[in-house]
């Protein structure tokens, strides 16, 4: 059984792109909340610094684009 081709990308290729792009996406704007509200984290008896949420808001919000960008030249023109 094979996927239907789009591109260089098949089409679950892209559907891929997309949920992991999303999931990036929401884990970024959660650090960012984290951020904004400068909300406390502790785990176990270490409290998380601050700059630990910068690293978890970039990287992850790079990684949404990035596949953000992948998905949208997967699609059909």
């Amino acid at each position: 059984m094979s996927a239907l081709c789009v591109g260089s990308y098949n089409v679950s290729n892209r559907n891929y792109l997309l949920v992991s792009a999303t999931l990036f996406l929401l884990v970024s704007a959660a650090h960012l909340i984290r951020l904004l509200y400068a909300l406390p984290v502790t785990v176990e008896n270490y409290a998380v610094p601050m700059y630990m949420s910068w690293i978890g808001f970039l990287v992850p919000a790079v990684l949404a684009v990035w596949a953000f960008r992948l998905a949208r030249s997967a699609d059909p023109a």
